[in-house]
């Protein structure tokens, strides 16, 4: 998936569990999205064997960043061990 993203145009960041999060310029965000989306798609139906498996996308823009609440405890103990609390990453 991650090679049929970048061969496409794509700009892949990192895979996350079952999805992908990916980085593209303001101008280009929904398209980006929607291609990615899309190849999502047709990789869910060659693995199920012609089943539609849905996407969804979650959008975020700069300075906003993606959090998973699941993640945010950790996060935040990861940060506070850090030498300069955490300040360099926020």
């Amino acid at each position: 998936m991650s090679i049929a993203a970048t061969e496409a145009g794509l700009e892949v960041c990192a895979p996350v569990h079952d999805a992908f999060l990916i980085a593209a310029p303001l101008g280009r965000l929904g398209e980006d999205v929607t291609l990615m989306s899309s190849l999502m798609s047709r990789a869910g139906r060659a693995v199920t064997g012609g089943l539609d498996v849905r996407t969804d996308a979650e959008i975020v823009r700069w300075p906003a960043r993606y959090m998973d609440e699941r993640g945010a405890a950790m996060w935040a103990r990861v940060i506070a061990l850090l030498p300069d609390g955490g300040r360099a990453a926020a």
